[in-house]
């Protein structure tokens, strides 16, 4: 079955009702466009969510994927006593996506981590909530070159299209950390440079082309931590007619937040 869905959304844990609820207001577009995933997931309806996502410790050049039986999200330690909610993994896609990477030479490595990370627990709570039944297997970019995440996305891609499931898949993936005063680290040019030519090279036909073309020099002083989740995302799109719907761009912290959802042609 081909892939089903593909989207882009941050992964902030301020956007939970409950860690977030002082910053509503700041956050409210962000908000309504990750609802509006939300309710395109759940009308999809996929048996399994692939979620790129950047923290994920990648070791040296080894893409990493998270094989569990079952996953959970814990969000104690941003002072969440009550969200506990439970997924199943996608163990048969993960074999799947292994042996494929194995026979193209890719170095993909498993872990076995069942209480995801933020970049992974955010946008599960808030995009599947209403779908307990989809299996999840997370994934994280490595330290390689941006042509090898390209190619994985291709990989992915090809098994998706063998596979006998429904997919969706998921760039867990902030822009720049330093768009504004408001960010942590302070503000930098090359902040505003960055999102501004990932937002406006959205919708071109070979948008790996407009990934790849950004210099490198920007990226780096950027510090978008999902910058290689998006260079997998694009290579999985690669073949595909696809219309892109920006949702929602804005920083109120500093940090670009982008929401995006890619419909087929």
């Amino acid at each position: 079955m081909p892939l089903v869905a593909a989207s882009i959304v941050p992964h902030s844990p301020l956007l939970l009702p409950t860690v977030g609820k002082d910053y509503a207001q700041q956050t409210r577009r962000t908000k309504r466009a990750m609802a509006s995933v939300a309710y395109d997931l759940y009308a999809r309806q996929p048996d399994c969510l692939i979620i790129l996502h950047p923290h994920g410790r990648p070791v040296d050049e080894t893409l990493g994927a998270n094989v569990s039986e079952s996953f959970n999200v814990d969000f104690k330690s941003f002072g969440d006593f009550v969200t506990n909610a439970h997924w199943p993994g996608a163990l048969a896609l993960a074999s799947a996506i292994k042996e494929r990477a194995e026979d193209h030479g890719f170095p993909l490595k498993f872990r076995h981590e069942p209480t995801v990370s933020y970049d992974v627990g955010v946008p599960l709570t808030l995009l599947a909530g209403h779908l307990p039944k989809v299996a999840v297997l997370p994934i994280c970019p490595s330290t390689h070159d941006l042509q090898t995440h390209i190619h994985f996305g291709r990989l992915l891609a090809e098994v998706l299209h063998h596979s006998k499931q429904r997919v969706a898949v998921i760039a867990s993936a902030e822009l720049s950390q330093h768009v504004s005063a408001a960010a942590p680290s302070g503000i930098r040019p090359e902040g505003e440079s960055f999102d501004k030519a990932i937002t406006r090279g959205l919708g071109k036909k070979r948008w790996e082309h407009v990934l790849t073309g950004i210099d490198q020099t920007v990226v780096e002083l950027a510090e978008s931590c999902g910058y290689r989740a998006l260079l997998i995302l694009a290579g999985v799109l690669m073949k595909r007619n696809f219309h892109t719907h920006k949702l929602a761009y804005e920083h109120p912290f500093g940090i670009g937040f982008l929401t995006v959802i890619f419909n087929d042609a």
